[in-house]
């Protein structure tokens, strides 16, 4: 079995290789109608790169563009990119060149000068793909591995995976993507540490086990398929990491959790982005069920993102998490679906001990060349409690 992995390594490093000779033919077109790019149909990673890409553009471009960034509502998707492939707009060389690398990987029509063993990198941005009027398909493998020394410790820190990504589009309406890696892994002392102490739970990662003397194991696996009936109106679910504010980290729904099943509606008109998030969480760190299951919890979100002119955003959040203490109480309250009420006000007429969250951010942008931004969020707020200094925060 080693010996097999070794040749199947092996093979995946040379249409790698082969990828560098796979070079594209200038001005290659898809024979895909443009109208696949002006939807939401795929999501663009949620990398740093991507995200300082965006926020420059938004900053530089703001009263340049038709429909200006949401930028509180990541991760970004196709729909972004199109409104970026204008030539007139004031971007510099170097932003141009990372667009046109950023939509090479989404981009099906370009057609490699010389394909390698015929079939694989026909298009130089994927291994496979298929190119077909109504429908695009691209498959990539994952290989990553980086490893280093820590200092005063003994042993090597490494990160080892191993994958595959696959992403299409079916109808210029419907687009899909998965990926799936296996890692091994040695992180620093400290994240070790935490991990030991926490019952194998990696943050960020959750489930994990041992590899070796000083390494873990895990599997991830993220996928989405998103429909657009309308324009306006995008539809989505899948299993990933989602965000809700601007910066690095957001008090309202950050990326720093493990991933969570989600279904996402999105609709934007006019200035005014609205979207509607219902997920299912995972309380990894804290108990067990008596049959192992990790508890669970709820949360339905509502995001309202307003460009009140180009250079300024105001958005309104409000959310409520419902708990699942046993197994014998899964239920999710239906109420809780309806997606333009106050739920304040629904949680408070069910009597429900459920924790709703109501949240403000902006964002303004000034001078092209800074942006000034922030956010609130008040967790089952009580006046009273608080005037009285009864511990209530």
């Amino acid at each position: 079995m080693e010996t097999i992995r070794n040749l199947l390594l092996l093979l995946a490093a040379a249409l790698l290789v082969g990828n560098i000779f796979a070079q594209p033919v200038v001005g290659g077109q898809s024979t895909s109608p443009d109208d696949t790019w002006q939807r939401s149909t795929l999501m663009l990673p949620n990398d740093p790169w991507v995200r300082h890409l965006m926020d420059r553009a938004d900053i530089r471009l703001a009263k340049q563009l038709e429909h200006p960034f949401h930028t509180a509502i990541r991760p970004y998707t196709t729909a972004h990119l199109t409104a970026l492939r204008d030539p007139l707009l004031d971007l510099t060389p170097r932003d141009r060149f990372n667009l046109m690398i950023l939509e090479g990987s989404y981009y099906f029509g370009t057609a490699s000068r010389q394909p390698v063993l015929k079939h694989f990198y026909r298009n130089p941005n994927y291994l496979y793909s298929q190119n077909q009027p109504r429908f695009q398909f691209g498959l990539n493998p994952i290989l990553h591995f980086e490893g280093g020394p820590e200092q005063d410790m003994d042993g090597m820190r490494y990160i080892n995976t191993r994958g595959a990504e696959v992403r299409g589009v079916v109808g210029n309406r419907v687009g899909f993507y998965s990926r799936i890696t296996e890692n091994q892994a040695a992180y620093p002392q400290y994240v070790m540490d935490a991990r030991s102490a926490n019952r194998t739970i990696l943050p960020g990662e959750g489930r994990t086990k041992n590899f070796k003397e000083r390494g873990m194991d895990m599997m991830t696996a993220q996928g989405y398929i998103t429909v657009d009936p309308i324009p306006e109106i995008s539809v989505q679910f899948g299993q990933d990491k989602l965000f809700l504010g601007n910066g690095h980290r957001s008090l309202l729904l950050s990326d720093a959790s493990k991933d969570y099943a989600f279904l996402r509606l999105n609709t934007r008109v006019w200035k005014i982005n609205y979207q509607n998030v219902f997920a299912d969480l995972v309380d990894s760190e804290n108990h067990f069920l008596a049959d192992q299951r990790m508890l669970r919890k709820y949360l339905t979100a509502h995001f309202l993102s307003v460009d009140i002119t180009p250079n300024l955003n105001i958005g309104l959040f409000e959310a409520v998490v419902r708990g699942k203490t046993d197994s014998l109480d899964p239920r999710f309250e239906w109420y809780y679906l309806n997606p333009v009420i106050f739920y304040r006000a629904t949680e408070y007429a069910l009597g429900s001990q459920d924790n709703v969250l109501v949240g403000l951010t902006w964002r303004y942008n000034f001078l092209q060349r800074f942006s000034f931004y922030g956010q609130v969020m008040l967790d089952e707020f009580k006046w009273d409690e608080l005037i009285n200094r009864t511990g209530w925060w």
